[in-house]
């Protein structure tokens, strides 16, 4: 116990002298828990939603619908997402209150009229989609896509919102309602259908997802009340619209094709599908319909996603932090931040993904029987987001220290790289395209804006072989 304790107290007063690692550290702690949470319930609520509903094929109709809620979302959010980000921590740490009250004021506007514009239109194309001969639609699929249409507007308000609240470094209340509240609804309100109905399909599953962004927009609006200083509502607003839209409209480039690279593989699975006689790899799928492949292929990569879901915990903590460094013009920081964050994320993202590797199958088994047939995608799309831990935040460092036009290059030649593999190997290989498709498109765009950050900020973007907590800041 006396060892313990002695731990204990060297490891307190090495963070005392390093209060950057500590900061990290101390914000890590939280996020790690509401991300591990949310990871976790989103698995289990997506694994109950795949053995409660009454059709295999629904499993692959709802992820379809939930991928393009997430691309079309990203749309009427305009880069607002990551342009708080970059603006709302340098607003609070100079206490710039009536540019601030004006960045909210325009971004709820813009997402508002953007999100309803983007919903109509949905509304008139979506049943005409299933007449192009490269798509298609079966009618529960449409039916599907119109309702997700409509929860499109709300959900990229949540995502918004969330990052307003990230700005401030409260982490469980930006995280806490998307993580944790959403899944929960799916797991209990899907279990009441089935429970005294006996029945659950694609649509309900979409208007339980539609409820949940009501509760969350709830709890953000106290959120975001509570948390921001009273002087931001006393202020009168300003706005500085040049500067938002010079730095926003390459953030919401950066981000659609972000989005795009993690979920339309989904949505182009269940449309296009594999043809008649496919390659000798997709064999094993030979003989499924393209919307249950759809389904078998979300859960891989969602299960896949295990292996970088550090990283992504470690960015949602830092992204203020490098915002505010670079605001001070911290730049020594950034490089300490950078290789801290892949420290963090790498070892254990490594870990986690020789657990996938070897106890895949039965992993992927818990969904539905049958969804083993996903493993060899599921390990494709693993070691392409070991490579994505590997460089850790580069992407977060090119938007939020001025190299958005940079990384915005990079990002747009990966993301036609990618549609064209997946338009060519879905075809020929179903699930297996879509995962080869995956996997090169992650590593030739973590490998690029590596390059670029070493390029740019002479940063070397590799985790420290041996972590110490003696590097004093």
């Amino acid at each position: 116990m006396n060892r313990i304790a002695q731990l204990i107290r060297n490891i307190t007063e090495r963070l005392a002298d390093n209060p950057l690692l500590g900061k990290l550290l101390g914000g890590a702690s939280v996020a790690l828990a509401t991300q591990v949470g949310g990871h976790v319930l989103k698995l289990l609520s997506f694994a109950c939603l795949a053995r409660w509903t009454t059709n295999e094929e629904d499993v692959g109709i709802y992820a379809s619908a939930w991928s393009m809620i997430l691309i079309l979302s990203t749309v009427s959010a305009l880069g607002l997402k990551t342009t708080s980000l970059r603006f709302l921590p340098q607003y609070l740490e100079q206490k710039k209150w009536s540019l601030l009250r004006g960045f909210l004021r325009r971004s709820y506007l813009y997402m508002a009229v953007a999100g309803l514009l983007l919903a109509v239109a949905g509304s008139i194309v979506l049943p005409w989609l299933d007449r192009v001969p490269q798509f298609d639609l079966t009618p529960a699929s449409v039916q599907a896509f119109m309702i997700a249409i409509w929860i499109v507007p709300f959900w990229s308000f949540c995502e918004v919102r969330s990052s307003i609240i990230r700005s401030t470094q409260h982490i469980f209340q930006a995280f806490g309602p998307p993580n944790l509240l959403q899944p929960l609804v799916l797991i209990l309100g899907s279990g009441f259908m089935v429970y005294f109905w006996d029945s659950l399909d694609a649509n309900q599953i979409l208007y339980l997802i539609a409820f949940s962004v009501v509760l969350i927009l709830i709890l953000q609006e106290f959120s975001i009340r509570h948390l921001f200083p009273v002087e931001v509502r006393q202020a009168p607003a300003e706005y500085d619209e040049s500067e938002w839209k010079k730095v926003g409209v390459p953030l919401l480039w950066i981000s659609l094709f972000i989005i795009i690279i993690g979920n339309a593989d989904v949505v182009l699975l269940s449309m296009l599908g594999q043809d008649q006689e496919p390659l000798g790899i997709a064999a094993a799928t030979e003989g499924l319909s393209k919307e249950a492949e759809s389904g078998i292929y979300a859960a891989a990569t969602r299960t896949a996603r295990l292996s970088a879901f550090l990283l992504m915990t470690v960015n949602a903590i830092v992204a203020p932090i490098i915002s505010q460094s670079y605001a001070r013009g911290e730049k020594g920081d950034l490089t300490r931040i950078c290789r801290y964050a892949i420290t963090l994320a790498f070892w254990p993202s490594f870990g986690l993904a020789m657990v996938l590797v070897l106890f895949g199958v039965p992993i992927l088994e818990f969904f539905r029987p049958g969804f083993g047939v996903g493993y060899w995608p599921m390990v494709i799309i693993a070691m392409g987001q070991l490579v994505n831990a590997l460089t850790g935040p580069v992407g977060l460092l090119l938007s939020l220290c001025g190299h958005q036009k940079a990384s915005l290059r990079v990002y747009g030649g990966t993301t036609v790289l990618f549609l064209v593999l997946n338009m060519l190997l879905i075809p020929a290989a179903g699930m297996y395209g879509a995962a080869i498709a995956n996997g090169i498109t992650l590593v030739i765009t973590n490998l690029l804006l590596a390059g670029l950050v070493y390029r740019e900020m002479k940063i070397i973007p590799l985790p420290y072989l041996r972590f110490s907590l003696k590097k004093p800041v």
